[in-house]
């Protein structure tokens, strides 16, 4: 069989080609039987790679949706794990505050100040954040502090008005 490059830049179509490629009269070519058997045998392969292709498709997805449910899986066991070692981390937490100071709870919330849980989980978290945003204003606040020259709230007692008033303690001197 010859090689005749020229039938490449002649035509890509592949009627043309097929008649390119065998030439009864030279005996050289490829005859129409042997080119058939090429044909036939290049069209089952193309035809058996795309199938190949598709089952590819098919069993990746499989996979993937396998993989998916089994990170699903992971986590949940996770999660409960986490959650039991943290359950057994404030039991063991719990007990040694008891054996040190007869306390009976370990843990109170931050934000309602009832026991049993942390601030992060709060149930109350929202309401207690509504309050606070309405009690921050001004003439809502309160002060705490009282005075220890007066009695009365709202200054210290070096600030406060009746110092002058009031006599300080003889000292000793000799």
């Amino acid at each position: 069989m010859n090689y005749d490059p020229s039938l490449l830049t002649q035509s890509q179509d592949p009627v043309a080609l097929e008649m390119a490629a065998y030439d009864q009269e030279d005996p050289s070519y490829m005859s129409k039987e042997d080119f058939g058997i090429i044909t036939t045998t290049q069209e089952g392969i193309l035809n058996t790679m795309q199938v190949m292709s598709n089952e590819i498709a098919n069993h990746t997805d499989v996979i993937l949706k396998k993989l998916q449910k089994g990170i699903l899986d992971i986590l949940e066991v996770m999660t409960s794990e986490i959650s039991t070692h943290t359950d057994l981390i404030l039991k063991k937490i719990q007990e040694i505050q008891q054996k040190k100071g007869g306390m009976t709870t370990v843990y109170k919330c931050y934000t309602c100040g009832e026991e049993g849980h942390f601030s992060p989980e709060c149930p109350h978290k929202e309401e207690y954040q509504k309050k606070k945003k309405k009690t921050n204003s001004a003439e809502e606040i309160k002060p705490k502090f009282t005075c220890f020259t007066c009695g009365e709230q709202g200054h210290y007692s070096t600030n406060c008005p009746e110092k002058e008033n009031v006599k300080p303690a003889p000292t000793k001197s000799n």
